[in-house]
């Protein structure tokens, strides 16, 4: 039986990031859908693309994120105080020097932009909104990322959820504010900008009432010698989540990268609700990596393995039979563009879904520090993505930017799994079958007959009642066929809720 150890910071990380994802969620469709509408497809393609290239830059600092988050753990494990305090100094100190170099990559950037944008705003707004996104980037390491990091890797991202949940819900309700007021884009973002740097600066404030820690002392850069293999794991992500709208900006046009942004924002909405519940996992595997207990290990990977299914298909198999109908909605009245393509937000979703089932094996891989030796699979995984979405984008458009990830997705997941399996923790290959078949039969049978008893959906009322019933069968069916092949596990979650008929299970 699964050890019950953390389960209650790991639930309260896990509840806080649902409902930071859901903020994220609420107003990333109010925001986008009210700046189409008053500036044109054209400019909101603009913006995402221009975020994207902003978010290019943070492939400068190496890896810096991934190894100091992973140097973390050994300390916390051993409760060291000193060497914790060694290592967030060292982390700190680098981050400020990143930003130094960040800010020149901005500046470099707002020059090059808008001559190769092709956009509806001109290059004096193009370069502006490029330095104007960038204020916010630049504060996060100043003052912000080091903090995050011990934060994470010490169970405390609640804290880092509650503040991000407020300051975007605000810099959202004020952005609406300006554009009904009839802003420009430029004024509008700037303000934004400005509220989201309040965010590393009340996390600064967090880390020095919690930890306290004194300026004198080593500083420890051990864990730089990490840098150069996260750095190919972090290339892999940036390229999974940011490259396509890139390409699409660069061979096709900005209005095609609000089509792909519209899109794209459903299925990462949901990959980022699984990926910010099961994130915290790592963490906790982290904090016991320095001495784990080998019957306390193999029954927690099984557990999370199947959870992030579970969890994964329920969500996806609810967007497959949804999403269309919302973009539908979403884009009502634009007619710059089409926005209605089936078939690119099918595989768009699929390869999200099969991001979220590796999440596990990658949170397992950093969760003990084996970023050198998995270098090759994130390398990997980051050329095919590349190489397969420009060869197919030249051949059927839109379409073979996902086909590219979808078949990058597939090889991650498999080598990580392989890898974990192998090196850190054996997973029967018959469990492996197991909940691979059952759970990816449901999504197609979940998604097939979703799609067939949806009706015609023709406003927002109508698509929420459909959504939540929607979400309540795929819910219900995946508890079934759960309970009838992993039932011990189903009553692990269930005696949360119902502890008095199912007991107190240990996880």
């Amino acid at each position: 039986m699964v050890q019950r150890t953390k389960s209650t910071r790991l639930m309260i990380n896990g509840i806080s990031a649902l409902m930071k994802q859901i903020t994220i969620i609420i107003c990333g469709l109010i925001l986008p859908g009210i700046m189409i509408r008053a500036y044109g497809s054209s400019v909101n393609g603009a913006v995402s693309s221009v975020t994207q290239f902003i978010g290019l830059g943070a492939l400068l600092q190496g890896g810096l994120s991934a190894a100091a988050r992973v140097s973390f753990y050994k300390p916390l494990s051993e409760t060291n105080k000193e060497e914790l305090r060694a290592v967030y100094f060292a982390v700190k100190r680098d981050f400020i020097k990143f930003a130094a170099l960040y800010v020149l990559y901005i500046c470099i950037l707002s020059a090059i932009l808008p001559f190769i944008m092709d956009s509806s705003l001109d290059f004096t707004e193009i370069a502006s909104l490029t330095l104007i996104l960038g204020i916010s980037t630049v504060a996060e390491y100043l003052f912000g990322i080091s903090n995050e990091l011990i934060l994470f890797a010490d169970q405390y991202d609640f804290l880092n959820n509650i503040v991000y949940s407020a300051c975007l819900f605000t810099g959202t309700l004020i952005s609406i504010v300006l554009i009904k007021q009839g802003y420009s884009i430029i004024c509008v973002k700037f303000i934004y900008a400005l509220l989201l740097c309040i965010r590393p600066l009340v996390l600064c404030w967090f880390v020095k009432k919690i930890y306290g820690f004194s300026k004198k002392g080593q500083i420890n850069n051990y864990y730089i010698k990490q840098k150069g293999a996260a750095l190919a794991r972090s290339i892999a992500f940036y390229v999974h989540t940011n490259t396509d709208v890139i390409l699409i900006s660069l061979f096709l046009n900005t209005a095609w990268a609000s089509v792909y942004a519209v899109h794209r924002y459903v299925a990462m909405s949901v990959s980022n609700i699984v990926s910010s519940v099961l994130g915290n996992i790592e963490a906790v595997f982290g904090k016991n990596s320095s001495n784990p207990d080998k019957k306390y290990l193999t029954e927690n990977v099984l557990f999370f393995d199947w959870f992030s299914k579970l969890l994964s298909s329920v969500l996806f198999g609810t967007c497959l039979v949804l999403i269309n109908h919302f973009v539908e909605l979403y884009t009502a009245g634009v007619t710059d563009i089409e926005y209605s393509q089936p078939l690119f937000a099918y595989m768009l979703c699929v390869s999200e879904m099969i991001f979220c089932y590796g999440i596990i094996y990658s949170n397992i891989i950093m969760a003990f520090g084996h970023i050198k030796q998995t270098r090759w699979i994130s390398v990997g995984e980051a050329c095919i993505n590349i190489c397969l979405s420009i060869i197919l984008l030249n051949k059927i458009g839109i379409i073979g930017i996902v086909t590219g990830t979808v078949i990058a997705m597939i090889f991650q997941t498999i080598m990580n799994m392989l890898y974990v399996r192998k090196y850190i923790c054996f997973i029967p290959a018959s469990y492996i079958a197991k909940l691979y078949i059952i759970h990816i039969l449901g999504i197609i049978l979940t998604s097939y007959f979703g799609q067939m008893i949806l009706s015609k959906v023709d406003n927002f009322f109508l698509f929420i009642l459909y959504g939540i019933l929607v979400l309540a069968c795929t819910m219900i069916f995946f508890m079934f066929i759960n309970m009838i092949f992993f039932r011990r596990y189903i009553e692990v979650i269930l005696s949360y809720f119902c502890p008095a008929y199912f007991g107190a299970k240990d996880r």
